[in-house]
């Protein structure tokens, strides 16, 4: 009977060297220990936990050092605000009282951050308005001065027209130069209108012809300062200066309950959706044509100083012309 064969297994020792067996003893000595601390760290702050959660007071202690270790992170951060550091904190894990907290403090950062900036742009903004203002008060005077000497040497050389001329547009110089908030006489602004009328006529000769018409006592009324021109000068650039001839401008006053200063003109006129845009522009300065600033700027000065009632009206229509019409109050003299 034959014998089954049996898968022979080696009781052979298996040969570990010294170095070996002393290393994978450390080995299992430092797992051993590292187990072992796992397991009384874990024991021992379950024991705490379990402990504190038994005990009231404890858990109220625990509570607070949590609530109060929030509110002095967000005092340490302030304190940086203060020396001019606006960081924002981490956001909030719980939306508890402190993450509203710390919410909080981060939109305030991100607002103050915004206004610093917005007011150092303003600030810049003002800078360049000061610099160009101060080169707006230089180039009239330059020009001034040389109109002055332009209007005495044509006196000496016997030339009555260019020394009329250089008049005229020197006095218009200087008001633009001296124009403050103070209220004018209408008389004066009258006066300045025609000066402006007269160099343009020396310009077109008999293309344009202009009329000032008054109506009731205008000598004590007082009017805001360069009122009028705006419109005039409006006029013929937008409306004669394309005639061939026939060109009439009329600057009219009436003092009835209120005082009705009309400029109008037999120019090329505006379309209906032209006069709609002119319309709401005086209103919106910001979508105004740029053109038409002057204009925008006066409706405003009107409505800030008298109040909604008063202001610019338009009338346009194509090929027959334009008219505005100046509504104010009726203010003397003695009336500041």
């Amino acid at each position: 009977m034959k014998k089954k064969n049996r898968a022979s297994v080696s009781s052979k020792p298996i040969k570990m060297t010294d170095a070996e067996l002393s290393k994978k003893l450390g080995h299992y000595q430092a797992m051993s220990v590292i187990w072992f601390w796992v397991g009384v760290v874990g024991a021992v702050s379950g024991a705490i936990f379990y402990f504190v959660l038994q005990n009231k007071a404890l858990k109220s202690l625990l509570v607070a050092v949590l609530f109060f270790g929030g509110i002095f992170s967000v005092i340490h951060q302030m304190s940086k605000v203060r020396k001019g550091t606006l960081s924002p904190m981490d956001s909030p894990e719980y939306h508890d009282e402190i993450g509203d907290l710390i919410d909080t403090y981060n939109y305030m950062t991100r607002k103050m951050d915004q206004l610093m900036t917005d007011q150092a742009k303003a600030a810049e903004e003002l800078r360049i308005a000061e610099f160009r203002s101060l080169q707006a008060q230089i180039n009239p005077h330059f020009l001034y001065n040389t109109l002055e000497t332009i209007r005495m040497q044509a006196r000496i050389h016997n030339q009555p027209d260019i020394e009329e001329l250089a008049k005229m547009l020197a006095k218009i110089m200087r008001r633009n130069i001296q124009v403050s908030n103070t209220l004018q006489p209408l008389k004066s602004e009258l006066k300045l209108v025609e000066y402006y009328l007269k160099i343009q006529d020396y310009r077109f000769h008999d293309r344009i012809h202009y009329r000032i018409e008054t109506e009731g006592d205008i000598e004590p009324l007082k009017v805001m300062p360069l009122l009028i021109q705006p419109f005039v000068e409006n006029a013929f650039v937008h409306g004669l200066e394309a005639k061939e001839s026939g060109g009439e401008i009329v600057i009219r006053v009436e003092v009835r309950s209120h005082l009705w200063i009309t400029v109008t003109d037999n120019g090329c006129g505006m379309s209906m959706e032209k006069l709609d845009e002119v319309r709401r522009g005086l209103n919106d300065f910001e979508n105004l044509d740029r053109t038409h600033i002057g204009i925008c700027n006066v409706n405003q000065r009107i409505k800030l100083q008298y109040g909604e009632d008063y202001g610019v009206e338009f009338e346009s229509k194509t090929g027959a012309g334009t008219k505005v019409s100046i509504k104010l109050p009726v203010l003397t003299s003695e009336i500041e």
